[in-house]
């Protein structure tokens, strides 16, 4: 693709393994899968990406694309520092550095969250005043916000009339001697 372009299909273990190893040959490899990379690439079960001090987070990284379309099927939405390491594959910077976000963004929510869950267990811990209820509020609303054109999220209530209904097939081929 670096001439004429062109789609790689490879999943991540591959991909990890060829972009990672070491020697003469495979560093020609890596410049050839990622310097430049391909002009899109899309990561499916993009869940896989949720920490960014992986060595399949690292190999995929060194991608040099200008456009990354992540897709997967698995709730994101349960941990924000996952939300943010997705976001920022996706998306460089957009939220800014981890401890930035963390601060302005994960820490009211995160803290409300909590909050609201001690109060409501057995415990008789205080509930969060309302003060950090408008806070997390808000911070959340902002971090929609800011990643309307970032994140496109629809669920099987909006997809379900589109999708075919799902076929199974089960394919049993000889093994080469």
């Amino acid at each position: 693709w670096r001439r004429e372009g062109g789609t790689l299909m490879l999943g991540y273990e591959m991909f990890r393994a060829l972009a990672s190893s070491s020697g003469a040959a495979s560093a020609d490899l890596r410049a050839a899968l990622c310097d430049p990379g391909p002009g899109l690439i899309i990561l499916d079960e993009a869940h896989r990406l949720k920490e960014p001090r992986s060595q399949l987070y690292n190999a995929v990284a060194r991608v040099r694309t200008p456009r990354r379309i992540l897709a997967s099927g698995y709730p994101i939405q349960n941990r924000l520092d996952e939300y943010w390491a997705l976001v920022n594959y996706a998306r460089p910077n957009a939220l800014g550095p981890y401890d930035r976000f963390r601060a302005y963004f994960e820490r009211p929510i995160v803290d409300f969250l909590d909050g609201a869950a001690a109060a409501a267990a057995p415990t008789g811990t205080e509930p969060p005043s309302a003060a950090d209820e408008m806070l997390a509020l808000k911070r959340a609303f902002v971090l929609r916000d800011e990643l309307k054109d970032v994140v496109l999220r629809r669920g099987a209530d909006v997809l379900g009339a589109d999708l075919p209904r799902r076929r199974d097939w089960i394919v049993e081929c000889r093994l080469a001697p």
